[in-house]
């Protein structure tokens, strides 16, 4: 009975999700809970995550996984919840969201967003890692972080070998639609988070103090999975000060609010995105040869003075024109993003802690030398 109970409910919910494909497991662990026995194993575009469906109604909880490999045919034990694989999927913390917030569910009617973003990367970084969870930026923004902590040591002197083996920029035009939730209250786009690896780090500041990924779970739970933004000229989270380039975006792209066509502003499709192109970095240096930044036998004078705001105009239009040349069927530029983000209504009470989370843990407290110890179990012995 559980097992037939567990198959209809995944049924209705893959019924609702042509794109996506659900394996439903019935675990029969309680007798007087079935509920608690079944579970659908998702699978979107890569995307892997286990859904518990409701067996007397329409509405499903979503428990996330990701990190943890699971051997084929594993048992594994996760808080109160048994999970079996007929695959390898990847697990890792799981948890339950909170009551839905109101029109969460409900396909927002505000207008579609469409824009390029763009996206400093090692080579081969799409074809190991699939467009989400990751940070972008227009390309003002782009140029900024380039010269900024690319192709030099925050503005001192020549990177070599370049940050993260960065050699290319990869351009996406994506479509955002806000959730109803957002909307209401007069945003088309969330808190921009940083991503590290896929994982949402929160909101990172200055020195690497970041709020923590329960910061974007709370979010995204109260909003939806929306794609996020901060302006330069905003000053928030970060950059936190002026820069050369005032008009520089950056965003962040969770894969949970990806889906496909056009985006339909649904807690779980809130952007889609094209990869029209990417252009190698030695192909803009080599725009402007010279001598100012060489490295691995490669040197140009493209990044030279970097606080000039005519030449950060031209390498913005050079690069422009660049994915004009090589892609001219596409137009050059599309209009901008609308980051209007508001942080006093997004975040009412701050009450996030800010730690550095790739600071290596404290050493601990040192324990008594050799020599302490020895006159420790001398003191107060009989002599003689």
């Amino acid at each position: 009975a559980a097992a037939a109970r567990c198959a209809a409910a995944g049924a209705g919910v893959a019924g609702r999700s042509s794109s996506r494909s659900f394996v439903a497991v019935a675990l029969p662990l309680d007798d007087e809970d079935e509920e608690a026995s079944c579970m659908l194993l998702e699978d979107y575009r890569g995307t892997r995550k286990a859904v518990r469906p409701a067996m007397d109604g329409p509405r499903s909880e979503v428990w996330h996984f990701s990190g943890l490999t699971l051997a084929a045919g594993a048992l594994v034990c996760v808080g109160f919840l048994l999970l079996f694989s007929q695959d390898t999927w990847q697990l890792a913390r799981v948890g339950e969201r909170p009551p839905t917030v109101q029109g969460l569910d409900e396909t927002s009617m505000v207008p579609v967003h469409e824009f390029y973003m763009y996206r400093a990367a090692p080579d081969g970084e799409l074809n190991k890692f699939s467009f989400g969870d990751m940070d972008a930026a227009n390309m003002d923004g782009a140029i900024w972080y380039l010269m900024n902590e690319v192709v030099t040591m925050y503005t001192e002197g020549t990177r070599c070998p370049r940050k993260f083996d960065i050699s290319k920029i990869h351009r996406f035009k994506v479509q955002t639609k806000a959730t109803t939730p957002l909307a209401q209250q007069g945003m088309d786009f969330g808190t921009r988070f940083a991503y590290d690896k896929g994982r949402c780090m929160g909101r990172c500041f200055a020195n690497n103090m970041c709020t923590s990924e329960a910061d974007c779970e709370e979010q995204y739970q109260r909003y939806g999975y929306v794609v996020g933004c901060n302006n330069f000229g905003d000053r928030y989270p970060f950059p936190d000060m002026d820069t050369a380039l005032t008009g520089g975006i950056w965003f962040s792209v969770p894969l949970g609010g990806r889906c496909d066509g056009t985006p339909t502003g649904d807690a779980d499709c809130t952007w889609t995105y094209q990869d029209p192109g990417e252009v190698t970095l030695e192909e803009l240096e080599d725009l402007s040869p010279g001598q100012d930044n060489c490295c691995s036998g490669h040197c140009t004078d493209f990044w030279e003075n970097q606080f000039d705001a005519g030449a950060n105009h031209d390498r913005i239009s050079q690069a422009l024109d660049l994915f004009e040349r090589k892609y001219p069927a596409l137009p050059r530029d599309l209009p901008p993003a609308p980051c209007n983000f508001k942080r006093e209504r997004w975040y009412e009470k701050d009450h996030w802690p800010r730690r550095d989370p790739w600071a290596p843990p404290p050493a601990p407290e040192p324990g008594p030398s050799e020599i302490e110890l020895t006159l420790k179990a001398l003191d107060g012995a009989p002599l003689g």
